[in-house]
């Protein structure tokens, strides 16, 4: 099954997006600095927009860095999220192994692949859209509490270890699976972000202006590339559903398999 994360165009184009705009206000500041001012005023407007630089920088730097860790926070507990189905089903899987009813048993383990199918196919490309309830799984996951409730409902003789396995890992699973559309629903603040947009403009027109006595400003390219990829990096982690950065649902799929090869056929008279 297909386990890959959707890829968003725009926020893979970012980085090269925002490089370009971020160069263009720098070399337009530089530009301006170099021709309209004299060598003596050039070298004046150099040395201050200099301190402007390291005063704005260091403010833009913290502001970045408390971005990446507010959207750090949200990429690991997505990935928790998802680590945690993935434990909750498997253990799921493994209680219902021990089920004296086999009809009872291959619905159950249908419907766990069946839930884990539907929340790595379109739960993750639902919430990469900016989605969030109802999540398409809700269905499946309707299906596999009925199916658990039919397998408690009709354990068989000495399936009470079982029974108590596969109430906690459904309690489990459910309670991760909230914490999943939770987490699908944290964004950065957009104040926040548009304040750290703007400051890097400013950061660029300084930077531009600081390197206007300079022939050749190749530092300029390179200190816009690494403010662009650390904006790159903060926007990227902040959205834990969607790719290049993305959290792993290999797993969710791969036990889902793990559940199908399990089925049983029905047996066939002799």
């Amino acid at each position: 099954m297909d386990s890959v994360l959707p890829v968003s165009p725009p926020w893979v184009l970012f980085p090269l997006v925002w490089f370009i705009v971020m160069a263009a206000f720098a070399a337009g500041s530089r530009a301006i600095a170099r021709k309209r001012t004299s060598q003596e005023r050039q070298t004046q407007v150099a040395r201050y927009s200099n301190k402007l630089t390291s005063a704005t920088a260091t403010g833009l730097f913290v502001l970045i860095g408390f971005g990446i860790t507010m959207s750090w926070n949200t990429f690991t507990a997505g990935q928790s999220a998802v680590d945690a189905q993935f434990v909750a089903a498997d253990e799921l899987i493994v209680a219902s192994l021990d089920l004296e009813n086999v009809q009872d048993k291959n619905r159950l383990l249908a419907s766990v692949a069946n839930y884990l199918d539907t929340t790595t196919e379109e739960d993750f490309t639902f919430f990469a859209q900016g989605n969030v309830f109802p999540a398409p799984s809700v269905d499946s996951f309707r299906e596999l509490q009925q199916a658990a409730s039919a397998a408690i409902e009709d354990p068989g003789t000495g399936q009470k270890i079982q029974i108590s396995l596969i109430e906690d890992s459904v309690t489990n699973l459910a309670e991760n699976r909230g914490e999943l559309l939770s987490v699908s629903n944290r964004v950065l603040p957009p104040v926040m972000m548009a304040l750290i947009m703007i400051s890097t403009l400013f950061v660029a027109v300084f930077m531009g202006a600081s390197l206007s006595d300079e022939e050749r400003p190749w530092l300029l390219f390179g200190w816009v590339c690494v403010l662009t990829l650390a904006l790159a990096v903060m926007i990227w982690i902040s959205h834990p559903f969607t790719a290049p950065l993305g959290i792993d649902i290999s797993s969710l799929s791969e036990l889902a398999d793990v559940a199908r090869g399990f089925i049983e056929e029905p047996a066939t008279g002799s």
